[in-house]
């Protein structure tokens, strides 16, 4: 496995519209890519909108699979996938959209990573986490950042994952209201994918931005 530097990875944005008024940063799942995500920001239909599309640090030995942290018995390293992040939202506001109109939003293990990075960080536009789940909730719990309460979330699941079962989404919902989270909750009849509904219920939580 090897690890690119975060200055080295390709950042591919896209509008839907003039003038954005809002940015997402979409994560794509393990074994993605920079591509991955493409097709959701075309379902979406939000016009705009600027999307960006960051690649895991980690590229796997098949050609144009990526991760965004490698895999252990211990703690997860977060360090890379999150200097990514850093990377891509300064360009973000470089772009002239700030934070607050800023969501990231991320699809299995980018969905996870959404919510760990989300919950350390200032408060964002939002957070949207389709098929994820809470890698360690006991150490977010240590160490997440009280600003990011501010922050709206919208968890997706479907009902027919057998990759992340919707119990997990479940979980994760009531764990972050009970952290005291604004917290929106869908599920869609579907496996491990991102079927047309769900796309609907994203374009209009980025519209309320």
């Amino acid at each position: 496995m090897k690890e690119k530097h975060a200055s080295s990875l390709p950042v591919q944005s896209a509008d839907d519209g003039r003038n954005p008024l809002r940015a997402v940063v979409a994560l794509h799942g393990d074994t993605g890519n920079r591509y991955s995500m493409k097709p959701v920001s075309v379902g979406c239909r939000c016009r705009g909108t600027r999307w960006y599309f960051p690649e895991a640090p980690f590229e796997l030995e098949s050609a144009g699979q990526h991760t965004w942290w490698q895999k252990s018995s211990g703690p997860i390293d977060f360090r890379p996938a999150f200097t990514v992040l850093d990377t891509t939202l300064e360009q973000v506001v470089r772009d002239g959209i700030p934070r607050q109109r800023t969501v990231l939003l991320g699809f299995s293990q980018g969905a996870c990573l959404t919510l760990e990075y989300g919950l350390r960080t200032d408060s964002l536009g939002g957070l949207v986490a389709i098929a994820g789940f809470l890698t360690d909730k006991e150490r977010l719990a240590r160490e997440q950042n009280p600003a990011s309460r501010q922050t709206p979330i919208l968890i997706l699941h479907g009902t027919r994952d057998k990759i992340v079962p919707p119990e997990q989404g479940r979980a994760t919902r009531d764990q972050l209201m009970g952290w005291g989270y604004e917290v929106q909750w869908s599920s869609y009849a579907a496996g491990h994918k991102i079927p047309l509904p769900a796309m609907n219920t994203i374009r209009q939580f980025l519209q309320v931005l």
